[in-house]
């Protein structure tokens, strides 16, 4: 675990920046945080991006190596 890590996800592109408060109280300051992070698509090209950081502490057992959340939980 460490700022080395990365996980599977959506990139949508935002034309209206306004839009960013919104989406920030949507994921909640207490919980996430919204910060500066490069997204590499499959292509191999690299995005710099936003993306909301988890603030809180995650334990070894509820890491996920893959780092894709839908993979892990797909019944």
């Amino acid at each position: 675990m460490g700022g080395d890590a990365w996980v599977m996800g959506d990139l949508f592109q935002i034309h209206d920046r306004s839009v960013l408060p919104e989406l920030d109280r949507y994921e909640g300051s207490e919980e996430y945080r919204r910060v500066h992070a490069f997204a590499e698509l499959g292509s191999g090209e690299r995005i710099k991006c936003w993306v909301y950081e988890y603030v809180g502490g995650v334990s070894e057992s509820r890491w996920i190596a893959s780092g894709d959340w839908l993979a892990e939980n797909r019944s």
